[in-house]
């Protein structure tokens, strides 16, 4: 009788150690598992800015930074972005004439008929130069669009005409991004701009044979 009861005893007791073990390990696998799904969320990535872009979705950042350069494409590194700033800066202080930089993956091509028609909306939106000694560079980098425009206000138009403003691109500017120096381009341009608003430079020192299709490149 005695040892009957001292088996049954162990039994139960061994019955209950089972069951508290079994439910450890079930909380232990749900605990992990709980863990296991934050750190899934917390790496997964941010999602991108639109590859496409209108006037209304590009940022003006000088309003927020007094940054002259407005980079969605991160193709400026920060030295470049400062030395674009600098030469902005210099550019409204001493000659009276306001510079942005505006660099894009690409534009909403169903809304804009070409990049020269989303950079007169947005210069005449941001009002660059109080819309007359203002000039604004834009430039796309997406692959199969890329190509780079001024877009200059009427007080800027007698020092900088058309054909001036190609040159500096076609001849200064697009050799460097064509190896994919975006940065070293903008930094180029705005200087040769800079350059002819001091009356440093002729324009004539830019003068090439170019043509319309020169402003794009693969």
């Amino acid at each position: 009788m005695h040892s009957v009861f001292m088996k049954k005893f162990i039994i139960i007791i061994f019955s209950a150690f089972l069951a508290l073990a079994s439910a450890a390990q079930e909380s232990s696998v749900q605990t992990s598992s709980v863990q296991t799904s934050s750190v899934q969320e917390s790496s997964a990535p941010e999602s991108s800015a639109p590859a496409r872009y209108t006037v209304e979705t590009v940022p003006q950042t000088e309003i927020l930074s007094w940054s002259y350069v407005t980079d969605l494409s991160g193709v400026v590194s920060p030295s470049q972005k400062d030395s674009l700033n600098a030469l902005c800066h210099f550019a409204k202080d001493s000659l009276q004439s306001e510079i942005a930089v505006v660099v894009l993956p690409a534009i909403d091509n169903g809304k804009y008929g070409s990049l020269h028609e989303f950079g007169v909306e947005l210069f005449n939106k941001w009002g660059i130069g109080g819309k007359d000694k203002g000039l604004l560079i834009v430039l796309t980098t997406a692959p199969g669009e890329r190509e780079v425009v001024f877009n200059t206000g009427y007080g800027l138009e007698g020092a900088l005409p058309d054909v001036y403003c190609k040159r500096i691109q076609s001849n200064v500017m697009i050799p460097n991004m064509k190896n994919g120096e975006y940065g070293s381009g903008l930094i180029a341009g705005v200087s040769a701009v800079n350059d002819v608003l001091k009356g440093d430079v002729n324009p004539d020192e830019f003068a090439g044979d170019y043509e319309d299709d020169d402003l794009f490149w693969e």
